[in-house]
């Protein structure tokens, strides 16, 4: 007798702009983030069927006077109704974390089919000696099984 399950990882944007987070224009030290859902975090659907990292990493630190991780430049995770079970609060980064350039695990959640989105929120403060211009950084969300 053999028996067999498949794993799936998989995990998608979802939302009016999925994966998409612009802030607009903002004045040198302003400080702005998504927890007011203005603009709106980034959403996060586990598609798989098992319990799941999520690694999250950028190809740069956003502002052109930052060279390195600093607190004008963070995110953290939360569950869209701050009572799934899916999500592991004790091992996800639920409060805000600088964004690096190396993979960062920032949770851990199992599929639950009435409950498996999670909100990355961002917050962003505007170096006083930032330079006008358009600024963007591209954020990689990588997920891997996690095993039981």
């Amino acid at each position: 007798f053999n028996l067999t399950f498949n794993v799936l990882v998989a995990i998608s944007f979802r939302g009016d702009t999925p994966g998409i987070v612009e802030f607009g224009s903002l004045q040198v030290g302003t400080v702005e983030d998504t927890e007011d859902n203005i603009p709106s975090p980034a959403l996060l659907q586990q598609d798989g069927n098992s319990l799941i990292n999520v690694n999250l990493s950028s190809n740069n630190f956003l502002f052109a006077t930052r060279s390195s991780t600093t607190e004008n430049y963070r995110f953290k995770v939360d569950t869209t109704d701050h009572t799934a079970t899916d999500f592991n609060f004790s091992e996800s980064k639920t409060t805000y974390t600088n964004v690096t350039t190396t993979n960062d695990t920032i949770a851990i959640y199992d599929f639950n089919e009435s409950s498996s989105q999670i909100e990355i929120e961002f917050n962003i403060t505007v170096p006083p000696d930032e330079p006008s211009g358009v600024k963007t950084s591209l954020v990689l969300l990588q997920a891997y099984y996690k095993g039981r």
